[in-house]
């Protein structure tokens, strides 16, 4: 199968289709979270049709109102968001068609999906209040590891600028906390599927983190954290 050529930017219009259609005929597995920690896993697309796209995925269920979507192939990653799904047939789920899709170019690392929830909280001084988010997935490459964290509060462009350093502090949902340096490298806000907002008023933006480490320790610590809550490798 061929591999389209894309750009490092958003994908509109005809190349939505293209892509997914292409996603579909791959079978490229798709890692799902629902943008409010609830919900981690692994899914395929299995359809096109008039009505949208259809995610089959057993873990989905009723009351989800924005699921992002992530895939990742050798040299880039895709993350659209999907809204307004209904089931089809038991682990069918038909949502409307994402009105863009980000692309993301020289990709390095291998990531990781994650079966639990985990919440980032990114404290600098570019900003008046922390940055607070849902830990979407973990890269942990050499002596660099990166997260993205999808997240409600639209950060300042203005003040925080990609290279912004901060505080950031991990927790899981057993009360386990790990606190470290992390850069702010990547800010993509994510529209919804719909021309109306979602239920919160506010629209999604996927943050990148990379950690900034003093020593292996710090590493070794952040690994041992996501022990036993890390998902298939993406």
């Amino acid at each position: 199968m061929v591999v389209p050529e894309l750009e490092a930017a958003p994908l509109t219009g005809t190349a939505v289709y293209e892509y997914l259609l292409y996603l579909q005929a791959s079978g490229g597995a798709v890692a799902l979270s629902d943008l409010r920690g609830k919900l981690h896993c692994m899914g395929r697309l299995s359809r096109l049709s008039r009505q949208g796209v259809t995610i089959f995925c057993r873990d989905l269920h009723e009351g989800v109102p924005e699921i992002l979507v992530a895939h990742y192939e050798p040299n880039r990653s895709v993350h659209f968001l999907l809204s307004q799904g209904r089931e089809e047939e038991p682990g069918s789920w038909c949502f409307p068609y994402p009105p863009s899709i980000q692309v993301r170019q020289e990709r390095r690392h291998l990531r990781y999906t994650l079966s639990a929830a985990v919440l980032a909280s990114w404290s600098s001084s570019c900003s008046a209040e922390a940055i607070r988010g849902d830990v979407v997935d973990i890269g942990l490459g050499g002596f660099l590891a990166s997260i993205y964290v999808s997240s409600e509060q639209l950060v300042d462009t203005v003040s925080c600028r990609e290279g912004a350093r901060g505080v950031v502090t991990l927790r899981r949902d057993d009360g386990r906390e790990w606190v470290g340096e992390a850069e702010l490298r990547r800010r993509v806000p994510l529209a919804p599927p719909s021309e109306e907002k979602n239920e919160t008023g506010s629209e999604f933006v996927l943050l990148g983190f990379a950690f900034q480490f003093e020593d292996s320790s710090a590493l070794n610590d952040l690994t041992d954290f996501f022990q036993g809550i890390l998902g298939p490798i993406a």
